[in-house]
């Protein structure tokens, strides 16, 4: 994987796998949707619970390399993680 370690980001990628690099190494979030104004829903991986973060959070949870883009990932992988997002909700 190459990190691009001087990036500034204002939105995180439509679909967009964002791995940890400190703290949690190894795991990663899922980009879903944003929530309301300012308010972003991740799925966190490998537990796959949901993750809220504000546009706040994100953007220097990112600027500060706390995680990094990894890949955008395509539609159908997107949709089956959403579905199981989806699954997990109503089991809970």
């Amino acid at each position: 994987m190459i990190f691009n370690k001087n990036q500034t980001v204002q939105y995180p990628k439509d679909r967009g796998l964002y791995a940890f690099t400190k703290h949690r190494k190894g795991d990663f979030i899922l980009f879903l949707k944003e929530t309301s104004p300012e308010v972003l829903q991740f799925m966190h991986i490998p537990d796959r619970y949901v993750l809220s973060l504000t546009l706040e959070e994100f953007t220097k949870g990112v600027n500060d390399q706390l995680f990094d883009f990894v890949e955008q990932l395509p539609e159908d992988v997107f949709e089956v993680a959403s579905a199981n997002k989806i699954i997990l909700e109503k089991n809970s």
